[in-house]
């Protein structure tokens, strides 16, 4: 469950090609190294991240350095809920599309979402009854 309060996004740090941010983790003459705010967020309050797992967002916002927006998974679980979250969200993008545009074909709509038309097709027919 999300908490009520809100994402903590800081101005400081660097934002990294995927969209989270990097601080040093002390002064560069004390050998700081840049590392993920959110991560070292967490450990600062829940102790060290064990191997083999990941901080996930909740919020999804990955700038979000608030621990109460986050849950510690295995790799595989967080893989899984992160695709299957991505998944779900163009679905539903798919369907709201074809609701509001009944005359688009499967095929326009499979071009348009990079998906085949049989796929759309299997989607719409499981969504829309």
């Amino acid at each position: 469950m999300i908490s009520t309060d809100t994402c903590i996004v800081p101005e400081a740090g660097h934002r990294n090609h995927n969209g989270y941010i990097r601080v040093l983790d002390a002064p560069r003459p004390q050998g700081g190294k840049l590392t993920m705010l959110h991560r070292m967020e967490w450990e600062k309050v829940n102790g060290l991240v064990p191997n083999g797992h990941n901080i996930n967002h909740l919020c999804k916002n990955r700038e979000c350095a608030n621990v109460n927006h986050m849950e510690v998974l295995t790799l595989s679980e967080h893989a899984t809920k992160d695709n299957g979250m991505r998944y779900k969200e163009r679905e539903d993008r798919i369907v709201a599309h074809f609701m509001l545009n009944p005359e688009t074909t499967g095929q326009a709509l499979g071009d348009l979402f990079g998906l085949t038309q049989q796929a759309i097709s299997k989607m719409l027919n499981r969504r829309i009854k």
